[in-house]
């Protein structure tokens, strides 16, 4: 453990050396750092005067941030280095998971993450899903070490920033039932608390804020290339935030297939995967989650290249080393010639080819999981 720290305590000091070091110009491009503060400089609260994309606790995290840092400098620089801490502390909890399936490779396979991460995905400073990943590492170290309610609790305030850390339930429900459904608890206690207090704030806009994220249409996906549409997951412009009845525009050609009816073969190889699957060793249950969430994204109809950040820990915690070193060196390169290398410099175009190759890439890691969940234990 005191490796681990000491190494988390070393990335954010070279976080913070960069942080430092850069231009101005290099901190905020590439990222959203820049419209983070725009809109946490709304006017008003959201959830109660505007509509918001986000899910509350971010939401109201850099509202906080800009109540007390309102300079737009100031604002950047505290929520990129809460966003490093976020990435230290990610490491350090990936090195420990990785503790339990490869303990001789444990320090290597965090160093390859961390690289990745930070220096391969530089620009992933300037997004916010660091923040969520954290959460879903902190709720999975939890679990495995039998604190279900401190699981459940992180849980829960990873679903309030985003809904991607719910992926764990199905791995978590297939190896231990009711100790998965104890944790549920406090999950589903504080989300169904936090959204309730914005609904009753301001019905309307806590309803435009939920129905936000499904109404935008498709980006950056097969689903997307089917309906003609070549742009990114972008809202419009910030004031449309004010009227709740723009949060459920469709941007973009409307589905051809609509996601409910692609939805049905998904589940139901999701669940054909979930009775075979016998989740034993730490390495098995990683590769649960990293399969059922290759499935999530490869059926979602939108998708934006900072959302590797979540594929890439189970890569490290449950693929054999050459492999998860392949996979998450080719991720990443697939990732950085969407963004920034094409959609930073307006070429489009490109995702003809791009989304095609980074959706197989998705399909190969998912058969890959498969084959580390299924894999024998190693007692026998």
């Amino acid at each position: 453990m005191k490796r681990i720290l000491q190494g988390s305590l070393w990335f954010l000091l070279a976080r913070l050396v960069a942080l430092l070091s850069l231009s101005w110009e290099g901190l905020v491009a590439h990222n959203d750092l820049l419209f983070f503060y725009r809109l946490a400089a709304l006017p008003g609260w959201p959830f109660v005067h505007y509509w918001a994309e986000y899910p509350p606790l971010f939401s109201w995290l850099i509202q906080a941030l800009y109540r007390l840092m309102p300079s737009q400098p100031g604002f950047v620089y505290l929520l990129a280095f809460l966003i490093s801490v976020a990435q230290g502390v990610s490491l350090g909890l990936l090195w420990a998971l990785a503790e339990e399936g490869f303990p001789d490779e444990a320090p290597r396979r965090a160093l390859a993450y961390g690289m990745l991460t930070t220096v391969g995905l530089l620009y992933a400073w300037g997004c916010y899903d660091p923040l969520v990943v954290a959460f879903t590492l902190g709720e999975v170290y939890l679990w495995r070490r039998e604190h279900l309610w401190g699981a459940g609790t992180l849980l829960g305030l990873g679903i309030l920033s985003k809904w991607f850390p719910a992926l764990v339930f199905p791995a978590w429900f297939r190896r231990r039932g009711s100790a998965a459904l104890r944790a549920l608890v406090p999950a589903v206690g504080l989300t169904l608390i936090v959204w309730g207090l914005a609904y009753a704030m301001a019905p309307n806009m806590a309803l435009a804020s939920l129905m936000s994220q499904m109404s935008k249409g498709s980006w950056e996906t097969v689903w997307a290339l089917i309906d003609g549409n070549l742009h990114t997951g972008l809202f419009g412009p910030l004031p449309t935030r004010f009227d709740p009845q723009q949060a459920t525009v469709t941007y973009g050609n409307p589905p051809r297939l609509s996601p409910w009816v692609t939805l049905l073969p998904f589940l139901a190889l999701g669940w054909w995967a979930w009775r075979r699957i016998r989740p034993q060793q730490a390495a098995h249950e990683m590769a649960f989650i990293g399969l059922t969430s290759a499935l999530f994204f490869l059926w979602v109809p939108g998708y934006s290249p900072q959302w590797m950040l979540y594929l890439l820990p189970w890569v490290f915690l449950s693929l054999p080393w050459p492999r998860a070193l392949l996979f998450g060196l080719t991720l990443t390169l697939i990732h950085l010639m969407e963004w920034p290398l094409a959609l930073s410099r307006g070429m489009f175009t490109a995702l003809w080819w791009i989304i095609p190759l980074r959706t197989f890439l998705i399909a190969l890691l998912g058969l890959a999981f498969w084959e580390a969940a299924t894999a024998k234990s190693k007692e026998n």
